[in-house]
């Protein structure tokens, strides 16, 4: 699976933006995997475009209380698009490592499902069926009888 991301923040007291996407190969695909969610190391801050100095975040102090949380694509799908928003950090370029850390953790948890998935090998089973010996043995003579009797005309 590729995992694609992209940041962008607008000038002023806009949060950074995440859009992410997720797309599975064709052979991943034929493996029918579920969807997985995994808890990142992205904190969860509220979903509005802005937030303004001394809150939230930007609040002296402030420490995430939840994390965020990311899916895979659903079981048929190929691809899964996402978005969220990312704390605000001072610096005219701030690093948010914790996006690689988390599409890191995700891909770790899809590929473990993945090796199972493909573990579990394709295989054919079919079988059959046939009269005993015993059966046979049993109604050999009405048969051979039925078929002699029809053989010279005559009705059972």
């Amino acid at each position: 699976m590729e995992i694609t991301w992209k940041i962008t923040k607008k000038r002023g007291n806009w949060r950074p933006f995440l859009k992410y996407t997720m797309t599975e190969t064709e052979e991943e695909v034929d493996l029918c995997l579920p969807s997985i969610y995994v808890k990142t190391t992205m904190p969860k801050v509220l979903r509005r475009s802005s937030v303004f100095p001394g809150k939230e975040e930007r609040e002296e102090g402030w420490v995430p209380g939840e994390f965020e949380e990311v899916a895979t694509p659903l079981s048929g799908d190929r691809t899964r698009r996402g978005s969220l928003y990312l704390p605000w950090r001072p610096g005219a370029n701030p690093e948010y490592p914790e996006v690689e850390e988390s599409f890191k953790l995700v891909q770790e948890e899809y590929e473990k499902r993945l090796r199972v998935a493909y573990d579990s090998a394709p295989f054919e089973y079919s079988g059959k069926l046939s009269m005993t010996p015993e059966t046979k043995k049993h109604i050999a003579p009405g048969v051979i009888a039925k078929k002699m009797l029809k053989a010279v005309g005559e009705k059972e």
